[in-house]
C-alpha cells in the first residue's frame, strides 16, 4: 500500500502598516516569526523592493510560507537595526491564512529602535480573541551575575533566548542594565525582556558576539523572574564563555535548576571552591603581575610595592608572574 503524502505547508498573506509619524520608516530588514501550538516558523525576512518597503505611511504586503505550525497564538516582528535610519514605528500587522481563510489583526503602535522607548528592536504580539489577547504580555526580569574571577567581565554584546512551554523569546540583546557599566567582575546586572508569557521556563541560551577588548566572560548564573507567576528560575553556569578558555565556546545552553537538581547545586559549589583554589594565588600579597600585549609584543610589570615598569621583563616569561593576553 502506498503511503499518502500530506502537504503540511501553509501560506500566509502578511500586511505590515508603517505609521504616518515623522521618520517612522526604516532602512532595516524586517522579519516576522509566527508561533502556533505545533511549533514556530522561524524568522522570515519580508523582502521587498530595496528602499521602498516599510516607509512612512505605507502598507507592505507579502506572501510567506510556513510549515504546519498549528493554531496561531503569537507573532514576533522586528528588524536588524541596519542602515542609516533603522528606527521604525510599526502601526499594525495583519495576517491571512490562505489555507483556512482565518484573519488576524495585531495592533502595534510602537517604536522599534535602540534610542526610543524601551530600546527594543523587536516585539511580541499575541492573537486577539474578541478584542482581548489570548495570552498576556509580560516583562521578565533577567538577573545576570558575572563571576568573581580575575578578568571575568566582558565588553562584548551579550544575547539571551529564554525557552518555555509556550515558545521562546528569540535572541534578545541584553542592552540596558540598571548599572552604569554592564558585565563587570562580581556584578549582577538586571535587564527587562518583554514577551508573550512563556508558561513554565525550562532553559536559556546565553552568549556573546566575541567582539571588543577583553571579550571573554566568566558567567556565574542567570535568574529569570516571572512577574505573573511570581516564580524565579535559576540557571547555573559558573563557566567561561571565551574562545581562549574552557572549551572555547562563547554561548551556553543552561537548563533550569529546581529542587530536584539540588545535588547539582552542591556539585556547582564544589566547582566554585576548586576554581577559587586554582585562582587565589593571583591575589596573594607580594605577587608580581606582568601584562603582555599581543599587538605590540610589549610588557607592563606591576610590582608588589605598586611600582610600574613600562618595559617589563621579557626574560621572566616563566617566572612567578601572571600573563594577561591583551588586545588593542
Amino acid at each position: 500500500m502506498e503511503g499518502k503524502v500530506i502537504n503540511t505547508a501553509r501560506k500566509w498573506k502578511v500586511s505590515v502598516l508603517t505609521s504616518d509619524m515623522p521618520s517612522a520608516g526604516t532602512s532595516s530588514k524586517v522579519y516576522i516569526t509566527l508561533y502556533g501550538d505545533h511549533g514556530s516558523s522561524g524568522p522570515i525576512f519580508l523582502d521587498g523592493e530595496k528602499g521602498k518597503s516599510f516607509q512612512r505611511g505605507n502598507e507592505d504586503i507579502f506572501t510567506v510560507n510556513t510549515g504546519n505550525i498549528g493554531h496561531l497564538y503569537k507573532i514576533r516582528i522586528g528588524h536588524t537595526n541596519a542602515g542609516n535610519s533603522p528606527a521604525w514605528h510599526c502601526e499594525e500587522v495583519q495576517l491571512l491564512n490562505l489555507f483556512s481563510g482565518e484573519q488576524f489583526y495585531f495592533p502595534a503602535h510602537r517604536w522599534l529602535a535602540w534610542d526610543q522607548a524601551d530600546g527594543e528592536i523587536s516585539m511580541e504580539l499575541p492573537v486577539l480573541q474578541q478584542g482581548q489577547p489570548i495570552l498576556p504580555v509580560t516583562v521578565y526580569e533577567v538577573h545576570v551575575t558575572t563571576g568573581d574571577l580575575w578578568n571575568a567581565g566582558t565588553e562584548a554584546d551579550v544575547y539571551i533566548s529564554v525557552y518555555g512551554e509556550r515558545g521562546d523569546t528569540g535572541s534578545r540583546q541584553l542592552l540596558r542594565s540598571q548599572k552604569p557599566k554592564k558585565f563587570l567582575k562580581g556584578q549582577t546586572d538586571i535587564f527587562a525582556v518583554e514577551a508573550v508569557h512563556l508558561g513554565h521556563l525550562y532553559k536559556i541560551v546565553i552568549g556573546h558576539n566575541g567582539l571588543g577588548t577583553g571579550n571573554g566572560w566568566f558567567l556565574d548564573k542567570v535568574v529569570v523572574k516571572d512577574p505573573i507567576t511570581d516564580l524565579d528560575y535559576a540557571f547555573l553556569c559558573h563557566r567561561w564563555l571565551d574562545q581562549g578558555q574552557d572549551d572555547g565556546n562563547i554561548a551556553r545552553e543552561l537548563t533550569v535548576t529546581d529542587a530536584s537538581t539540588f545535588p547539582g547545586r552542591q556539585e556547582l559549589e564544589l566547582k566554585r571552591e576548586e576554581t577559587w583554589a586554582a585562582e587565589k594565588w593571583k591575589f596573594q600579597k607580594g605577587n608580581t603581575l606582568q601584562f603582555y600585549n599581543r599587538v605590540t609584543h610589549g610588557f607592563i610589570c606591576l610590582g608588589p610595592d605598586s611600582r610600574v615598569d613600562a618595559l617589563g621583563d621579557k626574560k621572566n616569561k616563566y617566572g612567578k608572574v601572571f600573563f594577561l593576553w591583551m588586545y588593542t
